[in-house]
Formats: structure tokens, C-alpha cells, sequence
């Protein structure tokens, strides 16, 4: 399923998202300006939980892989 649902969100973001003007790689993604993301876990501290979604913003270069 983990398969399909990277394959699935890869088509999507070539549709949705087809020229970023930047992009990051984290977690073997690529995240773009303007992508939609979902959180999939609870991060009490930064107050975010599972299933709140947003819209990538800016990327910060400097701060990938953290």
C-alpha cells in the first residue's frame, strides 16, 4: 500500500504542482512550493497531529533533512 500511495502522490504532484520554482528532498520526496501535505503522526510540541493537512509555503535549503 505504502507503494502505491508514493506512486499515487508522485502523479499527483506532477499534475498539480507541474513547475516548482524550488524543491527539497526529505524522507526520499521531493517537496515543492504549493504542494498539498498531510501529518501522519502527532507532534505535540510543534502542535500538529495526525491528519491536519496544509500547503507547503517557502522552502528553507538550509534547514532539508531535519
Amino acid at each position: 500500500m505504502v507503494v502505491a500511495s508514493r506512486s499515487l502522490n508522485i502523479e499527483l504532484q506532477q499534475l498539480l504542482n507541474p513547475d516548482p520554482t524550488e524543491q527539497v528532498e526529505a524522507l526520499r520526496l521531493a517537496f515543492c512550493p504549493a504542494d498539498k501535505v498531510m501529518q501522519v503522526a502527532n507532534d505535540y510540541e510543534k502542535e500538529v497531529f495526525n491528519g491536519d493537512v496544509g500547503t507547503v509555503e517557502t522552502i528553507d535549503a538550509d534547514a532539508s533533512g531535519n
